[in-house]
């Protein structure tokens, strides 16, 4: 599956430059941002995410998109899961997951080639956390309510699903004069309405929600318990 928009970050530069400087690849992209803004966004979301309880009793972990596997590392160090499942579409990210993380004697690693909607090679209500950071901003409504659908049917009873998307109620003629002015075209605006219906028809309770800077304007978390 092709990245869609600008700005695909390959892996063996990234890796590369990171171990140069002698700093984490979250550590070397937030300081490559040029708004400042930008910098510690990471732990910021983290942070909520603490603060929220999406931490407690975490034993088996999804994450889609893992990517750079920046979440990754801090969800292994806060949450101490058991398993942790990857679903990711670049084949580079996955080679660098892997070799760093295989050996992981305290926590079983699987990795999965992503199709782009399902989580299909994941049982039904094993997971206590699913998480997405930066992937439903670009996918297509219907495609990111697949990927919803999916992980509430891995999530346990009482687990929690998080990510980010772009709600219409977020946009204004200013967001959108800032974005067209910007190098980025990937940004899909979900009707805020709509998509909380949905939510709520699927009986996920929103715990917590909040806003962090993404690409020019921002992008909105929602913490969901099953």
């Amino acid at each position: 599956m092709t990245k869609p928009g600008l700005g695909y970050i390959l892996a063996r530069p990234t890796i590369i430059a990171a171990r140069k400087k002698g700093v984490s690849i979250c550590q070397h992209l937030e300081g490559c941002e040029s708004d400042p803004r930008k910098r510690g966004k990471r732990d910021r979301i983290i942070q909520k995410l603490k603060e929220a309880g999406t931490f407690q009793e975490c034993q088996a972990v999804c994450e889609i998109g893992a990517g750079t596997g920046m979440f990754l590392e801090k969800v292994l160090e806060l949450a101490h899961p058991s398993q942790y499942e990857v679903y990711e579409t670049a084949t580079d990210w996955v080679r660098y997951l892997k070799k760093a993380y295989s050996g992981n004697a305290e926590c079983k690693f699987l990795f999965y080639q992503a199709d782009g909607h399902t989580l299909k090679e994941t049982k039904s209500e094993t997971c206590n956390l699913v998480h997405a950071h930066g992937v439903f901003v670009y996918l297509p409504l219907l495609t990111t309510l697949d990927y919803i659908a999916e992980a509430i049917r891995i999530c346990r009873p009482g687990g929690k699903i998080v990510f980010d998307c772009l709600p219409d109620t977020s946009f204004d003629l200013e967001t959108i004069k800032a974005w067209q002015v910007s190098q980025w075209r990937f940004p899909v605006i979900i009707p805020d309405k709509l998509f909380r219906n949905w939510l709520a028809a699927h009986n996920l309770r929103i715990v917590s929600e909040f806003s962090e800077i993404l690409g020019a304007s921002v992008s909105n978390y929602f913490i969901l318990q099953k």
